[in-house]
């Protein structure tokens, strides 16, 4: 992930093609199935429909989105073996919760929210622009989601079972599936708070550049101005 100063700024991170293809067709989906109970899912057209929508900012030409066509199918069906509708029910399509961490509003994007059919554990699908593990695991963003999702399942004492399982996908350098899960027993306070000193120092107007930076940034002249 880039430093604060790169978001202070104005930059944004954005998923590559396959990524958001990937997304806008499950985010299809679910909110598909939640408006037709006993709607037959048509895998091949909603992937068609989602490739549509995507290319419209990207303006890909017809080989380009040819040579994507099967890499989205293969993550797809990927998706959707790891999280089959035949175990999983669909609660909530895609939504935008918003939490507050001191004086800050931080909107959270997850794409999808099911129940599985044997348990009472809340499963939340995600969808992230890292392309590490690590990256993945220290975004605040995940502790963020789960602690808002915990309090929507009671505990289960007994068993110690989550209460909340966060699947998230995202995509490698080389194109294919990273898939990693956590769970609201994963919840660290102490990450948590650290989170919010960290909100609250952006609040003051201090931003700190990663050194060295190792990203081709349009802001990078603004942090080194006289070393760019």
């Amino acid at each position: 992930m880039k430093c604060s100063e790169y978001y202070h700024r104005g930059g944004e991170v954005v998923p590559n093609f396959p990524l958001r293809v990937a997304r806008t067709a499950y985010e299809k989906l679910l909110t598909t199935i939640l408006r037709r109970p006993n709607y037959t899912p048509d895998f091949h057209t909603t992937l068609l429909a989602a490739i549509s929508i995507v290319n419209q900012e990207e303006g890909l030409l017809e080989p380009q989105l040819n040579k994507h066509i099967s890499s989205c199918t293969l993550w797809l069906k990927d998706l959707l073996s790891i999280l089959p509708l035949s175990t999983y029910i669909p609660v909530f399509g895609p939504i935008e919760p918003v939490v507050r961490l001191s004086k800050t509003p931080i909107k959270l994007e997850i794409s999808g929210i099911l129940r599985s059919k044997s348990k009472q554990t809340l499963h939340a699908v995600c969808f992230s622009p890292a392309r590490t593990k690590h990256s993945i695991i220290n975004d605040p963003a995940l502790h963020l989601k789960l602690k808002l999702l915990q309090p929507y399942v009671a505990k289960h004492i007994q068993t110690g079972r989550p209460q909340v399982t966060m699947h998230n996908f995202s995509c490698s350098k080389n194109g294919s599936i990273i898939y990693e899960s956590y769970n609201s027993n994963d919840i660290n306070k102490t990450l948590l708070k650290r989170i919010e000193l960290v909100v609250k120092t952006m609040e003051s107007g201090h931003h700190y550049p990663i050194l060295p930076c190792l990203y081709s940034c349009p802001y990078k002249s603004n942090c080194y101005p006289n070393n760019v």
